[in-house]
């Protein structure tokens, strides 16, 4: 849509209110000085105010720049404390790997052991058993320190037991009965009898030891390889404990940075909002300066139209009033050519004369008066008016105030 088009007039009086009542005096010299100073006043109390935009807008760019500036710092901030977010990540990643890897470490270490740890544990309590069975059932039978059938009875069904278990040979699994026997009344048989089971047991328990003096340094390793797999499990553990830590403080630092950042942005855009808005203000301005101009040099124009209304009206004026004077001279003063048509011939001139003296003459008697002011019927123009025809002038112009 274009833009409205204002008359001299308007862009005037947009700065002089009053300019209507001044409208029919543009001519008038103190009216002329009066309009000028209104505007030159409005233009300068524009440009002054357009002038006092200028540090209003270097204080507000300032604001804006150090708002940025602490955007950009927040930024920054935000950025690193990110960056510390996935570095503690990785950490708690690798801490969580190493846990792992230690822990599937151990369960395999574990399970490896199982079978030798229980053939080790079995073995244990091989040795547990025959001593038991050695220093209780059979020293008892030995001794013939039992108190009663039911107690001796006990310690054989004990020995045959064991003796069973760890297969020893049929007669002399057969012949433990004959230990319940009181050693003074013991045969030499019953004697051969508790040697031959004392020594299978003494045997088998030298065997079991041995058994388990071998398994002893592969046993001593793996219960320190497990020790040290389930010590660097617990390292682990804290290791990761400490990581999740570090991880969770280092999100919390990084919410505390984008907080920080929201009011800053939106400082950012206040400030950016108030200095456009001064900007557009300052523009306002310079375009009210333009207006001001445009004002003085409409003013001009409309003095100059005003005074070449009032000559043109001067020289109308003029105009009508010689056209006036020609006119009446016309109608006063025939011109030469009509009066010789009008003039008649001197015979006729005669003829006229004499025939109205006769019809005057029996009514009056005497000569008419009326006809001696007509001089062969011709009026002549008085020399005067004439004159005035002849130098008639058109008014001159009234002076332009």
């Amino acid at each position: 849509m274009a833009p409205k088009a204002f008359t001299d007039a308007e862009k005037v009086a947009e700065f002089v209110s009053d300019f209507e009542q001044y409208s029919a005096r543009l001519l008038e010299e103190a009216v002329q000085e009066q309009l000028r100073a209104s505007l030159q006043e409005a233009r300068a109390q524009a440009v002054e105010k357009q002038a006092s935009f200028e540090p209003e807008i270097e204080r507000a760019q300032e604001q804006v720049k150090e708002a940025e500036a602490a955007c950009e710092r927040s930024a920054e901030a935000e950025t690193a404390a990110a960056a510390e977010v996935t570095a503690k990540a990785e950490i708690l990643a690798a801490a969580q790997a190493e846990l792992n890897s230690a822990e599937s470490e151990h369960i395999e270490a574990q399970n490896n052991r199982a079978a030798e740890a229980q053939e080790g544990e079995e073995l244990r309590e091989a040795k547990s058993k025959n001593l038991e069975t050695s220093k209780s059932s059979l020293q008892t039978l030995i001794d013939g320190s039992w108190l009663d059938d039911e107690a001796k009875d006990a310690a054989v069904q004990a020995v045959q037991e064991y003796l069973e278990e760890i297969r020893a040979e049929k007669a002399l699994v057969a012949g433990v009965p004959g230990l319940g026997v009181k050693p003074e009344e013991r045969g030499d048989f019953d004697k051969v009898l508790v040697e031959s089971v004392s020594e299978v047991m003494a045997t088998k328990l030298q065997e079991l030891e041995e058994k388990l003096a071998d398994r002893a340094p592969a046993e001593k390793e793996a219960k320190t390889e497990l020790l040290g797999l389930w010590a660097l499990v617990d390292v682990c553990k804290e290791k990761v404990s400490a990581a999740k830590e570090e991880h969770s403080t280092a999100q919390a630092a990084l919410k505390e940075a984008k907080a920080a950042m929201k009011p800053l942005k939106k400082e950012v855009t206040k400030l950016e909002k108030a200095l456009g808005k001064l900007r557009a203000e300052q523009v306002l301005e310079d375009e009210k300066v333009k207006e001001a101009d445009d004002a003085v040099l409409a003013l001009g124009r409309l003095f100059e139209a005003a005074a070449a209304e009032k000559a043109a009206e001067a020289e109308a004026a003029a105009a009508a009033e010689a056209a006036a004077a020609a006119k009446e001279d016309e109608v006063a003063e025939p011109s030469p050519k009509r009066a010789r048509v009008e003039e008649p011939s001197l015979e006729e001139q005669k003829d006229a004369t004499m025939e109205a003296e006769d019809e005057a003459a029996p009514a009056m008697g005497t000569p008419s008066k009326q006809a001696s002011d007509v001089t062969y019927g011709v009026k002549v123009a008085s020399p005067a008016r004439a004159t005035r025809s002849r130098l008639s002038l058109p008014t001159p112009p009234a002076e332009v105030a």
